[in-house]
């Protein structure tokens, strides 16, 4: 069922009535289409600080101690058109769950001292995506199929876009 808020948000719920588990998603309209050259990977370098603490939860920590605490786990992806932030949890949990990845992504901290770790762990993922052949392919292709455009970019961005961010 597809529906909006008053504030906008539009809701997709999947009721699943005999699931042991909700996965409750936030998709954020992002990614390396809407990005310049400049600052290509952007948005997928944010995926990861997004969980590297919130003023209520300070640290990375934090977020994995609550979400796991309850018997969920957390991950998030980043593509062309958006960034998503997911959560499993047992039903009873679903809201909570929610304020989890509803306060992530509107009170992260973005300290400038988590950036500065967190970009050597994109580089790394970078360089495993290099060896990754049917994905660099994927990439390459894109490449050829939008030189010069957003779309043609990696999502992940390069080397000196991630060491450019700030």
């Amino acid at each position: 069922k597809k529906s909006q808020l008053d504030n906008g948000l539009r809701v997709i719920t999947v009721p699943l009535p005999n699931s042991t588990s909700t996965t409750v998603g936030i998709l954020v309209g992002a990614g390396s289409r809407y990005e310049e050259p400049k600052i290509n990977g952007l948005s997928h370098i944010l995926e990861h600080m997004f969980f590297k603490g919130t003023s209520r939860r300070p640290t990375a920590a934090e977020i994995a101690r609550e979400s796991e605490g309850m018997g969920g786990i957390h991950n998030a992806w980043t593509d062309v058109e958006a960034v998503a932030y997911w959560m499993k949890v047992p039903p009873p949990n679903f809201e909570h769950g929610l304020e989890i990845l509803s306060d992530m992504i509107i009170n992260p901290l973005l300290k400038a001292e988590e950036l500065a770790k967190e970009r050597h762990v994109v580089i790394e993922e970078l360089y495993r995506n290099e060896d990754d052949h049917p994905g660099k392919v994927a990439e390459l292709f894109q490449q050829l199929l939008w030189p010069n455009q957003a779309l043609g970019r990696p999502i992940i961005g390069n080397k000196k876009t991630i060491l450019s961010a700030t």
